[in-house]
C-alpha cells in the first residue's frame, strides 16, 4: 500500500506511528519550555494549523517537514534517527524497537487508540493494559531493572490511555483474557482483587467495553500463537499490534490483517458469554477474599 502524500491523512501504520511520535516529542518539549504551536511553526516554516494537523494524524509531513520539525525540537541520537527513519522508509509493515511500553511503540499504540473505533485485545496471560489498575501495572513494571522515575512515567502514561475508552466518543474495546490472567498472582492477593473488580466496574461502568474470558487448555485456537490487538476505524485501513519482550510490530499488509480479523472472529466464537466470565471473575475474587 503506497504511503500518502503530505496532504492526505495518516494511513499506514507507519504513517500514524510517525504521526505519534511527533506529538509525543512535541508535547514533551511544551512540558519543558512552553513552546507553543505558533513559536514551531515559525522555526520549522509550516502554520500552526498544520502542525496541528500533522500532531493529529490528519495530514502526514513529508521527509524534509519531518527533518526541519525534528531539528527544532532539538530531537538528537537515536530517537532523531527512529523519527526521521519513518519518514524515509515508508515500507510494507513496521517493527518498532525499544523497550516495550516506551518510544516509538507506545506512540504508534497511543495514536492508534485515539484513531481507531474498535480495538479486539488478545491476552493471554495477563489483563489488557487498559483495563489495568495502576497498583496492577506497577508490579508488572518494577520487575525490570528500571529506576523509580522512569516506572512512574510509565504508569502515569499507561493511566492517561484510559481515556480511549471512557471519552465521548469511545473506543469500543473487545478484550478477551486467557485463563491464566485470572489465576495469576501480580502484586499479591489485596492487587489481584482489586485488579479483578476494576474489571467488573469498568464492564458494569461502560456499554463499549466487553471482556470475555478464554480457556488455554481445550481444543486448538488461534489464539495459542499468542497475543495480539486488532484496530478497526470507520475511515482508515485496520492495522494490527504484536508485541513482545523488547519490540513490536505494525502490520498493515492486507493478508495479514485478514489472518488477524479470522483470528479475533474465532476469540468471538469460542470464548465464555460475558455472563460466564463474571461468574468466573466473581469466584476467583471470592478465593483471594478467602486468603485474607
Amino acid at each position: 500500500m503506497p504511503r500518502n502524500t503530505p496532504e492526505g491523512a495518516a494511513w499506514t501504520a507507519r504513517d500514524r506511528v510517525l504521526s505519534g511520535a511527533l506529538a509525543e516529542a512535541y508535547a514533551r518539549r511544551k512540558q519543558e519550555s512552553k513552546l507553543n504551536l505558533r513559536d514551531l511553526g515559525e522555526q520549522v516554516g509550516v502554520s500552526h494549523a498544520t502542525l496541528s494537523r500533522w500532531f493529529n494524524g490528519q495530514n502526514v509531513p513529508g521527509y524534509e517537514d519531518v527533518v526541519s520539525l525534528v531539528t527544532a525540537l532539538g530531537i538528537v541520537g537515536e530517537e532523531k534517527e527512529r523519527i526521521v527513519d519513518l519518514a524515509r522508509n515508508p515500507g510494507p509493515n513496521l517493527f518498532a524497537s525499544g523497550a516495550p511500553g516506551v518510544g516509538q511503540q507506545l506512540a504508534g499504540v497511543m495514536q492508534l487508540e485515539r484513531t481507531s473505533s474498535a480495538m479486539t485485545n488478545w491476552s493471554p496471560a495477563v489483563v489488557p493494559g487498559l483495563l489495568q489498575t495502576r497498583d496492577y501495572a506497577a508490579a508488572i513494571m518494577q520487575r525490570g531493572e528500571l529506576p523509580v522515575s522512569e516506572i512512574e512515567h510509565r504508569i502515569t502514561l499507561r493511566m492517561a490511555r484510559r481515556d480511549a475508552i471512557m471519552r465521548a466518543d469511545p473506543l469500543r474495546l473487545d478484550a478477551f483474557v486467557g485463563e491464566p490472567a485470572l489465576q495469576g498472582q501480580v502484586g499479591g492477593a489485596e492487587v489481584m482483587r482489586e485488579q479483578l473488580r476494576h474489571l467488573l466496574n469498568m464492564v458494569d461502568r461502560f456499554e463499549n467495553i466487553t471482556v470475555r474470558m478464554m480457556t488455554l487448555f481445550g481444543d486448538w485456537h488461534p489464539g495459542l500463537m499468542g497475543p495480539f490487538v486488532v484496530y478497526d476505524s470507520h475511515e482508515l485501513p485496520p492495522i494490527v499490534h504484536l508485541e513482545h519482550h523488547s519490540s513490536g510490530v505494525f502490520l498493515y499488509d492486507e493478508k495479514d490483517v485478514a489472518a488477524y480479523h479470522e483470528a479475533a472472529q474465532t476469540l468471538r466464537d469460542t470464548a465464555m458469554s460475558p455472563d460466564d466470565t463474571r461468574v468466573m471473575i466473581e469466584d476467583r475474587i471470592r478465593q483471594w477474599e478467602a486468603t485474607g
